[in-house]
């Protein structure tokens, strides 16, 4: 995670992701990662069409644990493995993949398991964590950023009421693709909130 300008007003921030490094939904467990989560992330994460979106796939089972120390259990906070409760294995992992604590704004992202797409794991998922965003780590705005080509992540960007608010060419795995730049703020959220897009985190 990418984390800009802290100051005094990132304690709540901070507290409210100690608090909720785990969360237990309907069907999932979001959840810090351990190290051998790389043996359920390497079945995904070394597939070309599961990753393109995201990042070069892993070659191998040591690069995959590498990524997960690295990027994931560092700095734990805002970082969650996505575990199915029925399988008791890792399917994905969500996270703040930028943070910027002056202006109580992040940016997530995530990676799911094709075997377990169109099932509705991450719609489960991101709506949890864009409700806890708002209502319990104290942000004020979030961010998606998503390949032009990833109709899937642009359909449920706009579920959750996320507003499409540039287009961006940008360097990608070696290449210049075009980014959709998503919000949600917190007061489009709470306008939402009784509706059955975003519920609250008192359903949790």
């Amino acid at each position: 995670m990418k984390i800009k300008n802290e100051s005094l007003e990132s304690s709540k921030i901070w507290l409210g992701l100690a608090r909720f490094n785990v969360i237990e939904t309907q069907r999932l467990l979001l959840r810090p990662f351990v190290s051998t989560d790389s043996i359920f992330c390497y079945d995904f994460m070394k597939k070309w069409e599961n990753m393109r979106y995201v990042m070069l796939p892993c070659e191998n089972m040591e690069a995959c644990e590498w990524f997960i120390v690295d990027e994931m259990m560092k700095n734990p906070l805002g970082n969650w493995a996505i575990e199915l409760k029925s399988e008791k294995k890792v399917i994905g992992f969500i996270h703040f993949s930028q943070l910027i604590l002056t202006q109580k704004k992040a940016k997530i992202g995530y990676v799911i398991h094709q075997a377990y797409g169109h099932q509705g794991f991450m719609t489960e998922a991101l709506q949890t964590i864009v409700a806890f965003s708002f209502e319990q780590f104290h942000l004020k705005s979030l961010e998606l950023e998503i390949e032009s080509e990833n109709y899937f992540s642009q359909k449920l960007a706009e579920k959750f009421n996320f507003k499409r608010v540039k287009m961006s060419k940008l360097n990608h795995l070696g290449a210049i693709r075009q980014f959709y730049s998503y919000q949600l703020t917190k007061e489009d959220f709470f306008k939402y909130e009784k509706g059955e897009s975003c519920p609250s985190t008192k359903k949790y």
